[in-house]
């Protein structure tokens, strides 16, 4: 079954999905392949009544069933622009260039009705709600990524906080800048503990974003195109979960994947660590010799070790 769904997905290849925190709900997916195979099915039996006996169109039904995972709560105006511009882009059934107005229609239709539906909202509120946090820290990983490895980190209008937008025109919406502030000046007194307290407004990747750019206006050197990139190894039972690269000398990050199979269950999961001591500048923790998974992620989801002595 898992099979079958790869297939279908690949078929739809040419239709966008959400992007950003959204995208990382639906990249769990992956991880739950029966579950999800078995929601699509039980889902589209719900809905069957929801096609009001037109032309079924299985792959936009299941492009919608994603794009409802990445992006809920979604409403239907929204979601309905965004189906709108993925299947003309797919250019399958309609295109911007010979719009297909019965076949919109159709679309637009479905997706109404598929939303006035409790019995499928429900199902779906209760699909999406263990994806909620794992993204977000899959948000937090590879927000830490891409503020340390070679290159200018770049952030879409708004996205400092946990974002749902959908592609153009969803993500134009207007950015509440007074509300980022407010959080900015209010998390660069806070701990992580503190941070984690409040996962719902965005903080913590707020709070991660500001003391990263903190620390590379403090410590050029370390992000300039001669600070090297080096993988790191973990060892134990869930390496593959464990994913660490060092940054010139002094930098290294530490961040989990796959965490909705791995259930933070770690066990002996460790990171062997360059000789000396090394400082996680989120938690202040120090670290020498071999870092267990735990040690690591105790405080907050991801690591960022600064080398204190050698």
């Amino acid at each position: 079954m898992a099979r079958v769904i790869g297939a279908i997905a690949m078929r739809l290849c040419r239709l966008r999905p959400p992007i950003r925190v959204g995208l990382n709900r639906i990249s769990l997916l992956s991880e739950i392949a029966d579950r999800w195979a078995e929601a699509l099915h039980q889902w589209s039996r719900m809905n069957e009544g929801a096609w009001n006996n037109r032309t079924q169109d299985r792959h936009a039904e299941y492009l919608l069933y994603q794009t409802l995972v990445g992006a809920w709560p979604i409403d239907a105006p929204r979601c309905w622009q965004y189906m709108l511009k993925a299947c003309r882009e797919a250019k399958l059934r309609t295109s911007w260039q010979e719009p297909n107005v019965g076949y919109e229609q159709n679309i637009k239709g479905f997706v109404e009705r598929v939303l006035q539906n409790e019995e499928f909202v429900d199902s779906l509120t209760k699909f999406v709600e263990p994806l909620v946090q794992p993204g977000r820290i899959n948000s937090l990983a590879q927000t830490l990524i891409k503020l340390v490895v070679p290159g200018t980190p770049d952030f879409y209008q708004g996205t400092e906080l946990w974002d749902l937008s959908l592609v153009d025109p969803d993500n134009r919406r207007p950015v509440d800048y007074q509300q980022r502030m407010i959080l900015l000046d209010r998390c660069r007194s806070m701990s992580a503990a503190d941070v984690l307290a409040d996962w719902d407004s965005g903080l913590p990747k707020l709070w991660l974003i500001d003391r990263l750019l903190s620390l590379r206006a403090t410590y050029p050197r370390e992000f300039s195109e001669t600070s090297r990139y080096q993988p790191l190894v973990a060892q134990g039972a869930h390496l593959g979960n464990l994913f660490a690269f060092r940054r010139g000398k002094n930098l290294i990050a530490v961040v989990p994947r796959l965490t909705l199979s791995l259930a933070n269950q770690w066990e002996d999961t460790r990171l062997p660590l360059p000789g000396g001591t090394w400082q996680n500048i989120f938690t202040q923790e120090t670290l020498s010799g071999s870092a267990t998974a735990n040690e690591l992620f105790r405080t907050f989801p991801v690591a960022l070790l600064r080398k204190a002595t050698n």
